[in-house]
C-alpha cells in the first residue's frame, strides 16, 4: 500500500510537506507531476526537482472522483526523492494548496498515515518522538526551540542522571533533580498549549480596548455603553514567545438583565480557570465591589493589577494587601502596553528553561516524576530506580 504523510502542521506557514512512499509513488509523480523543461532528467536520490503538480479539476460539472480532467496550472512545488520509492513534496505553506494534492493522493488510493505512526514504526525513543510531534505544533520559534533540546535528549539524559546518583546512593541529588524537572513540566505543559489569560473587571474600565491594544488589530467592540461584552471574547497570540489566549470578558456590575447576568457568570467562572488574570481599575471607577467579587473568584496566585487611562490619572487606588504585580497602562502610550506584555511573560514564566536543559512537556511526563518521588519519599528507592530505567529503557530502545 502507497502512503501519504503530512510532515509540516496544519497550520499556515511558508512550506507544507508531504512524504509520499510505497510501489506507487513514482508513478504516480510521473502522471500528476510536470517538472520544469530545465530538469528533465529522473530524479536521483537527495537530489531536487521543481515543477507543478496537476490535479483533477474541480470546476462545475466535472467529477473528480471519476477521473475528471486535470488542471494543468496545477500547483508549484518542489520534490525531492529521500530514498527508494520515497519522495517528499514541498509546496506552499497555505492550507489550500497541500489540501488539494492530499485530496488528490486520497482520490488515487494512496493511504494517509499520521506522522505519530511514522515516527514509531522508525524509531523506539518515545520522548523524542513526541517531542516531534509537538514541534509540528510549535507556534513560535522559543517553544520550537525547548522541543527541539527534549528531541535531542535533554528529558532523557537528565533522567539518567537521576538513575544514576540513586545507584550511587546519592539520594538527595536525585530528589533535586526531579523537583527541578517538576518545577519546569508547568512550562513543558504550554509549549503547545496556549496560557490562559483573562482580562476582568467592572464595566468600561478598559478591557476590550487594552485587548485590542495586546493583539495590535481591532478585534474587539468598544462601547462607552456598560455592558457591551456580554460574552467570553477568545483569540491567541504569542508573548515573548510564550502562546497565550487572552480572553475579553464581560464587565462584572449589580444587574437584573438575565442576558449580562450570564455574561457575568461567564465571566467569573473564566476567572477561575484562568493561569494569569488581569484585574483592570480605571480613574472614573477607582476600586469597586465588582473587583471584590473577582478577588473571591481567583484560584491563581498569577494575577496582575492594570490601572488603565494612566494619561488621564496615574493612581495607585488599590489595596495595600494586595500582593500582586501592578502596572500603569496608557492606549496612547504604546512602552506602557509593552511593559504589561514583558510582566505578563514575567508572571507566567518567571524562570525560563536554558537551553539544552530536560523539560517535561507532556502531563502523563509530570505524572511519572511525581510518582518517582513519591517512592523516595517512602525510601523506595529501588522501585523509584526500577520505575525510571524501565520508562528510560523504552524511550532508547535498549
Amino acid at each position: 500500500m502507497s502512503q501519504v504523510v503530512r510532515l509540516t502542521s496544519t497550520a499556515p506557514a511558508a512550506i507544507a510537506v508531504l512524504q509520499l512512499s510505497g510501489p506507487n509513488a513514482e508513478s504516480w509523480l510521473t502522471t500528476h507531476w510536470i517538472p520544469n523543461a530545465a530538469t528533465k532528467s529522473s530524479l536521483a536520490i537527495n537530489h531536487i526537482r521543481y515543477g507543478v503538480i496537476r490535479c483533477e479539476s474541480t470546476n462545475i460539472g466535472d467529477s473528480p472522483n471519476n477521473g475528471g480532467p486535470l488542471d494543468v496550472a496545477g500547483e508549484s512545488i518542489v520534490v525531492c526523492k529521500t530514498a527508494t520509492d520515497t519522495f517528499e513534496l514541498h509546496c506552499h505553506g497555505g492550507p489550500t494548496a497541500s489540501q488539494r494534492i492530499l485530496e488528490q493522493l486520497l482520490r488515487d488510493g494512496f493511504e494517509l498515515v499520521s506522522w505519530s505512526d511514522v515516527l514509531s514504526s522508525t524509531s523506539s525513543d518515545t520522548i523524542a518522538n513526541e517531542a516531534t510531534e509537538d514541534i509540528l505544533r510549535a507556534t513560535s520559534i522559543r517553544t520550537a526551540a525547548i522541543l527541539m533540546d527534549q528531541r535531542r535528549g535533554a528529558l532523557r539524559r537528565e533522567l539518567e542522571s537521576v538513575v544514576a546518583y540513586l545507584r550511587e546512593e546519592q539520594l538527595e541529588i536525585g530528589i533535586r533533580i526531579l523537583r527541578e524537572l517538576l518545577e519546569r513540566s508547568e512550562v513543558g505543559q504550554h509549549l503547545i498549549s496556549p496560557w490562559n489569560v483573562v482580562l476582568a473587571g467592572p464595566p468600561n474600565v478598559g478591557k476590550s480596548s487594552l485587548l485590542n491594544a495586546i493583539l495590535g488589530y481591532q478585534r474587539a467592540i468598544v462601547h462607552e455603553s456598560a455592558g457591551t461584552t456580554r460574552d467570553l471574547l477568545r483569540e491567541q497570540t504569542s508573548i515573548d514567545g510564550w502562546p497565550i489566549q487572552i480572553t475579553d470578558s464581560a464587565g462584572v456590575r449589580a444587574t437584573d438583565n438575565d442576558i449580562e447576568l450570564q455574561g457575568i457568570h461567564s465571566s467569573f467562572a473564566a476567572v477561575e480557570e484562568a493561569d494569569c488574570v488581569l484585574i483592570l481599575v480605571s480613574p472614573e471607577q477607582g476600586w469597586t465591589v465588582a473587583h471584590h467579587q473577582i478577588l473571591t473568584k481567583l484560584t491563581t496566585q498569577n494575577v496582575i493589577l492594570i490601572a488603565t487611562k494612566s494619561d488621564v490619572a496615574d493612581f495607585h487606588a488599590y489595596p495595600e494587601d494586595l500582593n500582586f504585580a501592578r502596572v500603569s497602562t496608557s492606549l496612547n502610550d504604546p512602552s506602557s502596553i509593552a511593559r504589561l506584555l514583558s510582566c505578563i511573560s514575567q508572571v507566567l514564566v518567571p524562570l525560563a528553561p536554558s537551553a539544552g536543559q530536560g523539560v517535561p512537556f507532556r502531563r502523563e511526563h509530570s505524572s511519572r516524576i511525581n510518582e518517582c518521588l513519591s517512592l523516595l519519599d517512602k525510601r523506595e528507592i529501588l522501585r523509584c530506580t526500577d520505575s525510571l530505567q524501565s520508562w528510560i529503557c523504552l524511550h532508547v530502545g535498549r
